[in-house]
């Protein structure tokens, strides 16, 4: 069974941002002809660090199901903190600096992405 599943107009609330929250929505479709269920699986990568920290880290996953042809917006809300690292001298803390934002099908299928700068 062949999936049609396409996500679109992702959007962040902002493109910087401080100690606040931030939302990231997607829109799925479905393309095909029947009934499907997507997995939305929401990914961010801490581009620079300075500790090693993993290149795709699911933070946020909803189940969608869809009719031939309908549409549905995904929403999340994080907080700065999630984007944070134990750091050298083990402690907790968020680093400035761009983080990649994505939404995918599988960690090895991205559909959308977006870089946006913690200050």
């Amino acid at each position: 069974s062949f999936i049609t599943f396409e996500y679109s107009d992702m959007q962040v609330s902002k493109k910087e941002f401080g100690q606040e929250d931030i939302r990231v929505s997607v829109t799925g479709t479905d393309k095909g002809d029947r009934q499907e269920k997507e997995v939305e699986q929401f990914y961010i990568n801490d581009m620079i660090s300075t500790v090693t920290t993993p290149v795709m880290s699911l933070k946020r996953f909803e189940k969608v199901e869809l009719n031939p042809g309908e549409s549905k917006q995904v929403s999340f809300t994080l907080s700065y903190k999630e984007l944070g690292l134990w750091n050298s001298q083990m402690q907790f803390i968020t680093e400035p600096g761009e983080f990649e934002f994505m939404f995918a099908k599988s960690a090895e299928d991205i559909q959308c992405k977006e870089v946006v700068r913690f200050k």
